[in-house]
């Protein structure tokens, strides 16, 4: 299967696995390599990331439990299947399990002296904490995230934290702060031709410019940034760009467009196992009916 180009990657994971598991069940397997264990792992980590990228959340979630499952001997993988275990419970607004995760992830950084993945656990802590509303801790995690990749010179990492700190602006403080954090975010990504973030930088400048009123420049950073999903195939990114053209469509009054919009995000949601999304879109489709 790993030799056979067109067979999806989650597939061959899900098999490396289960021969790791089997193997451990009833001991060695003429044939079966001895590493299997840790092939099976690198197969269900990369399978993760890939399911983080077009946003199937609810599988990245599996993959990456079944690695911690299987087990590494490697302490930096162990680390990393926890932030991406972490990002996906982030994501599905598992937020009590995301923070246990992250959590876990900066002890074991912390204790390996490792600064990236503690710079990503801050990231991600900082992010759960704008979610239930503690802007203070947002910006000293952000903050502290952001820190350690000037430190580190590493400007992927580093547009990511900013790209972060410019949204937990928009939603509990300054919108000028959030313009020129994710100016500095927007800078780094076109440096780097990182398409991905730029689309989320985009997507993020959009709020700015909807919370500011300014609902045509909100319209073309939107339409621009789910042009950039569509290309990646990243169906969580689009739809959190479409989600929000739906408010603003709404705004405008073009409430047809914006009914319409707000069905797609929230069958396209429930299908990646989104539970946010679908009742933000619900909230809009009331408000639509109620005008």
């Amino acid at each position: 299967m790993s030799r056979n180009a067109r067979i999806p990657i989650d597939q061959v994971a899900h098999h490396a696995a289960r021969a790791a598991e089997l193997s451990a069940e009833i001991g060695p397997v003429p044939g079966l390599p001895d590493d299997i264990t840790d092939r099976a792992v690198a197969l269900l980590f990369d399978a993760a990331r890939r399911a983080m990228d077009v946003g199937a959340f609810n599988q990245a979630r599996r993959q990456t439990t079944r690695a911690l499952e299987l087990g590494t001997g490697d302490a930096v993988v162990a680390r990393e299947l926890l932030l991406l275990r972490a990002q996906a419970q982030a994501e599905r607004r598992a937020t009590a399990d995301a923070r246990a995760d992250a959590q876990d992830a900066l002890d074991a950084a912390l204790a390996a002296g490792d600064r990236r993945q503690e710079g990503i656990a801050r990231r991600l802590l900082g992010i759960l904490h704008q979610r239930d509303g503690d802007l203070d801790g947002a910006r000293a995690e952000l903050g502290a995230s952001i820190d350690i990749f000037r430190e580190l010179d590493d400007d992927i990492e580093l547009a990511s934290s900013l790209r972060e700190r410019g949204l937990a602006e928009v939603f509990g403080g300054s919108l000028r702060d959030a313009e020129w954090l994710l100016g500095e975010a927007e800078a780094l990504t076109d440096q780097l031709d990182d398409a991905r973030g730029r689309a989320w930088v985009r997507q993020h400048q959009a709020w700015v410019a909807f919370l500011s009123g300014d609902a045509a420049l909100a319209e073309s950073r939107l339409l621009t940034a789910a042009q950039e999903f569509d290309l990646l195939g990243d169906r969580f990114g689009r739809g959190w760009a479409a989600g929000l053209l739906a408010y603003v469509r709404f705004f405008q009054r073009r409430f047809e467009e914006a009914e319409a919009l707000a069905v797609e995000v929230r069958r396209d949601s429930l299908e990646l196992g989104d539970p946010w999304a679908p009742a933000m879109m619900d909230s809009l489709i009331a408000s639509i009916r109620l005008w």
